[in-house]
């Protein structure tokens, strides 16, 4: 009976397998509508936009008007949720009215958790204005929901010019116009600048903008994360009627326009407007002014800003010294603090200043746009006020934005139009590091920017400068240190990116003179290498040692040998004298390598000739002794390899020389012990043939034999490539001489032994030897004869003379760039032995020993003496070549920097002669003014005397 009742309690009920079945079933369903939502077209499209690089910035979520909660009726299931919000998804952004009308009259929840694409989105991006009307008679609905990229429903509307839906979005009251995405965009900013601008119309565009604009809580002027408004987007992107779709609205008197443009170097929005719509008579907006009697002490402070009222602003000052009157956020249309404001306003140096003497704080972060003080300044060029902010007390250079974007990043993105521009530039990168200082000198020299500092990207300045193309920047953030060779994660460094022309005018800075006659014994030249060792700070990242340790001396080197470009510079005398140094210092090593190689080498050669293969029943004392050497020179490669691979087993490994010399051991321990055992026949045979070669490869490292050993692999490795190409044609010869002449009975013909006799022959016949004697051509007659013709027409003659051609081409472009070739193996040389020898140790480095790591020659003195810490030493590194090369760049700076200097006095003296008119006019112009208002007060007098 128990068991009846067990069985029974553990039997399933049709009850429990229908709901297991149900299941089962909507969890395929639930999977097929996720892949046709997620394959959905709208759906790509939202994923795949991106109109700004939004750089893993917080969120700012905007939360709905009222908490509510969602709508989950108690008898659906979790799963069938799901289900029915993903169909409601699918639903929207494929247009299908009468499916959503159904699903929420299903009591369909409208709503996702934060940060997910929901109904709206899909329909405000599709367009529906009648699904979203739908969606927002829901009473649940959250207008204002955001998706992954922190865009609501008005967001993605704008996006598609969909104005319909933007109309239905502003209807209702809950709606949020000035919601902002992970950029710190709003609508207005997306429909001014908008991706999909072609695709859609211009007019749907600007229907969006209008309708945006006559929404009162609007807030025109509110900058995203960059500190763009929407018309300085819209002037960025050059959206002309975008732009004037604004400028023309009846809200058009809200617009701050006086402040300066960031995307223009040096220029107000104003100014902006004018350059762009040169034909146009806009009536521009006045400047914004505020009411300088009321009785708001931040109102009448910012008025008389605008008013220039320097007088009255410093008395406002001097009255209220309270922090609440600086920290005073103003917000729709300035969205600033009072410093803020003057930093973005032409000629408020004066206000500026006040405001940092009376407390401001110079280091004022914009919370909406994230950025400081001294990026606005950078970005637009205010130099006065980057003097006034860089020597405050307490200023940070080193401040990030919020794509980690310190003021040297936003200095090294601007491109200059014309030479004052660059002036300005160059003279706001100087500011930063210090090179012009305040009178007081307040500012601490150890605060200096960080050029290594990244951004979300991994770029550097220098990064960043080298992209723009703006040569001048780039060769002030060398001047000042910047590291060619920086890089974290993927990202390339900062060479990769610059013009080789730009590089070899910052080579021709790294050498310099003293003021002495070319030909006095006193005459000095100076080598900075700086360059090839920047690192100021020791890293602080596992990456950064490790760089450290592999020779940052030869990174950059290394680089220019490696790409073709930048090979040129190594000619350059700042570079060979450099390597010539490093050789000097290195070569001994390589020397004792080659000695013992060449000594096991002769040895193993002699060995083989000499004796035969060992007999098992004699062996004299002889062959004894001379296997121990030879196993004793063996035991002395062994170790010098093994070395290599233990300290850098990849870099060893990447070299196909290592693999050979491991092979020519092998065999030499084959041929050592061939008494007992023979592993490889003919194993002699080998050995001195890859020893020999080798042997070859060994003495092409040699910078004296490098042109000789590149001649040979280029040329074989052409050969061998063209080869390949006419394999085909070898093998169809091949083939048909070997059908032809098989059945000849001939045994000294090669065609018909076997067809890879044939080929063999094919092949020697390709290199000249053409032998038609033995050839049995009465096999095959005429049929044989033209065969034999065009193939030597082809083969022997054309073939063959092509690649000779090719070979002597090739040979001839080596042997131009001789020189190159050389310096470039030597390169590859002192690269590789200083990682196998060097990356523990520092003995072999140069710039450690070199003080302020320059190096100093005297070339007019006795064997061209060179200075190490005030002593004088013999100088044989650096040749005579090198020395003349470098004597005339020096020479042609020093020209060029007399004549820039003459050049800049002369322009001084005329503008210090116009200034002295200038201030001659003026004090006339004060003495006439002066007899002028005497002659008024005697002419006021006797007017009052006569009426008396």
């Amino acid at each position: 009976m128990l068991d009846k009742e067990k069985k029974k309690e553990f039997t399933p009920s049709e009850t429990q397998i229908s709901e297991e079945v149900c299941k089962k079933i909507e969890d395929t369903n639930k999977l097929l509508l996720e892949e046709r939502i997620h394959e959905s077209p709208v759906f790509k499209r939202i994923d795949e936009e991106s109109d700004i690089v939004a750089l893993n910035i917080s969120v700012q979520p905007n939360s709905p008007s009222k908490n509510k909660e969602k709508y989950q009726p108690s008898w659906k299931s979790k799963e069938c949720t799901e289900i029915n919000s993903k169909a409601l998804i699918l639903a929207c952004s494929l247009g299908n009215v009468s499916e959503v009308w159904n699903l929420l009259r299903n009591n369909t929840d409208p709503n996702l958790e934060e940060g997910a694409t929901g109904p709206l989105h899909a329909a405000a991006y599709r367009g529906s204005d009648e699904i979203v009307r739908m969606l927002l008679e829901e009473p649940i609905t959250n207008i204002n929901a955001i998706d992954g990229k922190g865009k609501t429903a008005l967001h993605l509307a704008a996006m598609k010019g969909n104005h319909e839906v933007i109309r239905v979005l502003l209807e209702t009251a809950s709606v949020n116009v000035n919601a902002v995405d992970d950029t710190g965009r709003t609508a207005l900013h997306t429909a001014a600048t908008s991706p999909f601008l072609g695709e859609v119309p211009t007019e749907n565009f600007r229907q969006c903008i209008m309708l945006l604009l006559n929404c009162p809580d609007m807030k025109v002027n509110l900058p995203d994360k960059e500190g763009f408004t929407a018309l300085g987007q819209a002037l960025t992107y050059c959206e002309k009627d975008l732009a004037l779709a604004m400028l023309t609205h009846n809200r058009a008197y809200c617009l701050n326009i006086d402040i300066f443009h960031l995307g223009y170097y040096r220029k107000t929005l104003r100014e902006v407007i004018y350059d762009m719509f040169p034909n146009i008579d806009l009536r521009l907006p006045q400047p914004l002014q505020e009411n300088s009697e009321s009785h708001k002490i931040t109102t009448r402070l910012l008025a008389c800003l605008q008013n220039g009222n320097y007088c009255g602003f410093r008395a406002l000052l001097k009255i209220q010294k309270q922090p609440f009157v600086l920290n005073h956020w103003y917000d729709e249309p300035y969205h600033s603090t009072i410093v803020g404001i003057a930093c973005q306003m032409k000629k408020k140096r004066e206000f500026v200043e006040a405001l940092l003497q009376v407390g401001a704080n110079p280091n004022t972060r914009n919370p909406i746009t994230n950025q400081y003080l001294l990026h606005l300044v950078s970005k637009t060029g205010n130099l006065e006020a980057l003097k006034l902010l860089v020597n405050s007390e307490g200023i940070k250079i080193n401040v990030k934005d919020s794509y980690n974007r310190t003021p040297l990043h936003c200095l090294s993105s601007i491109h200059c139009k014309n030479s004052e521009d660059l002036h300005i530039l160059q003279h706001s990168i100087n500011l930063l590091f210090g090179d012009f200082r305040s009178v007081d000198g307040r500012r601490d020299l150890s605060l200096k920017p960080d050029l290594n500092a990244t951004t979300y990207n991994g770029e550097t300045p220098l990064h960043i400068a080298a992209r723009m193309g703006e040569k001048e920047t780039v060769l002030s953030l060398l001047r000042h240190g910047a590291d060619l060779m920086y890089t974290t994660g993927t990202i390339k460094p900062p060479v990769t990116y610059i013009d080789p022309t730009v590089m070899e005018n910052y080579l021709d800075e790294c050498i310099d003179c003293n003021e002495e006659s070319p030909l006095h014994d006193n005459y000095m030249l100076i080598f900075d290498y700086n360059f090839l060792h920047p690192y100021k700070i020791e890293g602080d990242t596992n990456k950064g040692i490790l760089r450290k340790r592999l020779d940052p001396e030869m990174a950059v080197i290394k680089f220019f040998s490696s790409r073709d470009r930048f090979m040129h510079l190594l000619k350059h005398p700042t570079i060979s004298s450099f390597l010539q140094l490093k050789w000097n210092k290195i070569r001994h090593l390589l020397i004792i390598y080659f000695m013992i190689y060449s000594i096991f080498l002769i040895y193993l050669t002699w060995y083989c000739v000499k004796f035969d293969k060992i007999d098992d029943k004699k062996i004299s004392i002889q062959q004894i002794i001379s296997i121990s050497v030879l196993s004793v020179f063996l035991l002395i490669i062994v170790v010098c390899e093994l070395y290599q691979l233990i300290i850098y087993p990849k870099i060893y490994l990447s070299h196909s020389r290592n693999w050979m010399i491991w092979i020519v051991i092998l065999l030499t321990v084959n041929v050592s012990v061939e008494r007992v055992v023979t592993i490889i026949p003919q194993c002699r045979s080998i050995a001195l043939l890859l020893g020999w070669t080798q042997f070859v490869f060994l003495i092409g490292g040699f910078p004296e034999f490098a042109v000789q050993f590149e001649m040979l692999k280029t040329v074989a490795w052409t050969f061998f490539k063209f080869i390949i190409c006419y394999c085909p044609l070898f093998f169809a010869f091949g083939i048909c001489f070997y059908t032809m002449f098989r059945y000849s009975g001939s045994k000294d013909d090669f065609f018909s032994i076997s067809f890879g006799m044939s080929m063999l022959k094919i092949f020697v016949m390709f290199t000249g030897e053409v032998d038609a004697t033995g050839i049995p051509f009465h096999t095959a007659p005429y049929t044989s004869h033209i065969v034999f013709t065009v193939f030597v027409f082809l083969v022997a003659i054309v073939l063959f003379n092509l690649l000779n051609g090719l070979a002597v081409s090739d040979a001839q472009t080596i042997m131009k760039d001789a020189k190159i070739w050389s310096l470039s193996a030597r390169v590859n040389l002192i690269s590789y032995l200083k990682v196998m020898n060097y990356d523990r140790v520092g003995f072999f480095s140069n710039l450690e020993k070199l003080p302020g790591k320059k190096l100093k020659i005297f070339p007019n003195r006795y064997d061209g003496r060179i200075e190490v810490h005030g002593k004088t030493y013999e100088n044989r590194s650096i040749d005579t070549d090198t020395v003349h090369e470098a004597i005339l760049l020096a020479n042609k700076r020093k020209e060029s920097k007399h004549n820039s200097d003459l050049t800049s006095n002369g322009l001084r003296s005329d503008v210090e002669r116009k200034i002295a008119e200038l201030e001659q006019f003026k004090q006339d112009m004060n003495k006439k003014m002066c007899y002028i208002s005497e002659q008024l007060n005697v002419l006021s007098n006797k007017t009052k005397n006569i009426n008396y």
